[in-house]
């Protein structure tokens, strides 16, 4: 049996959370906030990932190029020097 840390069972509860969100907002129309909550489930299931991986307890970046990098998986094929600047765009 796997037992997952606290903070990484937290990160893939949030992260299936937001995807359950994209799918209502998918199926009403609302494709802007269909694309948030699925970058905020990328984001999250990343950062559990990156956890699990190496074992840190806090990840602060936002962009999933880096947190894709540091967990080891292959997600764009742009680096940090062409990585589109919308990936830095974050709402407060």
């Amino acid at each position: 049996m796997f037992l997952m840390r606290k903070e990484v069972e937290n990160w893939w509860r949030q992260a299936n959370s937001d995807l359950e969100k994209a799918k209502v907002l998918f199926k009403s129309g609302n494709f802007d906030g269909t694309a948030f909550f699925c970058q905020q489930a990328a984001e999250k299931s990343l950062k559990a990932l990156v956890i699990v991986k190496t074992k840190e307890k806090k990840i602060e970046s936002h962009s999933l190029v880096y947190l894709g990098k540091e967990a080891n998986v292959f997600i764009f094929p742009w680096t940090e020097e062409t990585e589109p600047a919308v990936f830095y765009f974050q709402i407060p």
